[in-house]
């Protein structure tokens, strides 16, 4: 459900387009008889047949990239074989020289060269948190489903630990931001499906919702960025191998 609500809301923001015009522009197109509130709601989920209707209409690449990338099926409160979780995983990494490495992608979901020193190794944890970003949230939460599958119990409780580390920098998002409250009831499902997470872990949701508002406190944890480091470095420049 939420990965087609904010699929939707990407889809809008990008075209312009309110409820009603897109409804009505998907019906004539299309003859689609299922109403768009029904999706915003919550009611319906997009098939994967109307998602490529939609795009066709919008054109919005951010909103391709995020449906194919299937950001939100780590949250689903299920059980995920280890296969499905490494087909997901996929979206996410890319073969590097030194072994299997994380994409640069931002935090609209699109995979640009914005500058984010991203950790080049997937057994990087440490450097994928300290992005504090959106989607370094989303890595992590792929971590957290593959230790599940794999019953590491130390795993998902470091993987757990470091999802709301992340967790109010992930928010800032303007997309993520508008469905906190659901994120994190659906962060707290999946953390929970381990007993001994939820037996080791004290999660204090009032303070990261106070960080979360906290402007100077997300400020001041920028990640790195190649020219802060080159500068710290004192070199020219970064030249990432992938």
């Amino acid at each position: 459900m939420l990965h087609t609500q904010i699929f939707l809301d990407i889809n809008l923001s990008d075209s312009g387009l309110n409820q009603s015009a897109l409804g009505h522009l998907l019906y004539v197109n299309n003859q689609t008889g299922t109403p768009v509130s029904k999706w915003v709601n919550g009611k319906r989920v997009i098939s994967e047949r109307n998602a490529e209707r939609i795009l066709r209409i919008t054109k919005s690449r951010s909103a391709l990239h995020f449906w194919r990338y299937r950001l939100f099926e780590m949250l689903n409160d299920r059980p995920l074989s280890e296969r499905k979780i490494k087909i997901a995983m996929k979206c996410y990494t890319t073969p590097t020289w030194l072994g299997l490495g994380w994409k640069r992608i931002s935090q609209n979901f699109e995979i640009d060269g914005r500058g984010y020193l991203w950790p080049r190794l997937v057994a990087n944890y440490q450097a994928l948190t300290d992005l504090k970003d959106a989607h370094g949230f989303f890595c992590i939460l792929v971590l957290l489903r593959l230790a599940e599958a794999r019953k590491n119990n130390s795993d998902h409780i470091m993987h757990a630990t470091n999802a709301y580390r992340i967790f109010p920098f992930a928010m800032q998002n303007p997309l993520l931001a508008q469905h906190t409250e659901k994120i994190k009831r659906y962060l707290d499902l999946i953390v929970h499906r381990v007993g001994i997470t939820t037996a080791s872990l004290k999660v204090d949701w009032k303070a990261i919702d106070q960080q979360i508002a906290d402007a100077r406190f997300i400020s001041s944890h920028r990640p790195i960025t190649y020219e802060v480091a080159a500068k710290a470095s004192n070199i020219d420049s970064f030249h990432i191998i992938y």
